[in-house]
């Protein structure tokens, strides 16, 4: 029963991304909400049936894996870009850098959770994530601390994805 839920992912993430392109950050972000809900609901219960073959693992969870922790960091950047403002026409004040701190952090933490979680671990979501916050540290080069906190919290993840590995 998961193809239904595919396909509404699918919808819903394009009218996000149709609000996203057309400055509609508010509307987006909460798209944004509702489609990570959906996936996130479709993931947990990926998670918590029994794989059937390799392919399926392959072909069916390792995607989704990536697709939800991608969709997860888009989902923050998603409330960013909703609430707050544009930094070549204001910069971070000190609410934002805590704030942007706090997301980094978060995801951070929740990524070596899941690579935990469990003897089956989601280290490619992990690595998502480790992907995405080392591109937050390569393009937020101002204010120093979102720059450095990014930084930081990819090689927390790094080190976690190494430990799960080895």
């Amino acid at each position: 029963g998961h193809c239904w839920r595919f396909v509404a992912i699918r919808v819903l993430q394009l009218i996000w991304i149709h609000l996203s392109v057309g400055q509609h950050y508010i509307l987006a972000f909460v798209f944004s909400l509702i489609v990570a809900s959906l996936v996130s609901h479709v993931f947990w219960d990926m998670k918590s049936s029994d794989l059937k073959s390799k392919a399926e693992l392959i072909f069916v969870h390792l995607p989704f894996s990536l697709l939800h922790a991608y969709l997860v960091f888009l989902l923050v950047l998603s409330a960013f870009k909703a609430f707050g403002v544009d930094k070549a026409e204001h910069p971070a004040g000190i609410i934002t850098q805590i704030l942007v701190s706090i997301a980094l952090v978060t995801l951070a933490l929740t990524r070596m959770r899941y690579a935990f979680h469990s003897d089956k671990g989601n280290i490619a979501s992990a690595v998502v994530i480790a992907l995405d916050l080392a591109g937050v540290f390569a393009c937020q080069n101002k204010p120093d601390t979102i720059h450095w906190d990014a930084f930081v919290s990819f090689l927390v993840i790094l080190v976690v994805v190494l430990k799960a590995i080895y």
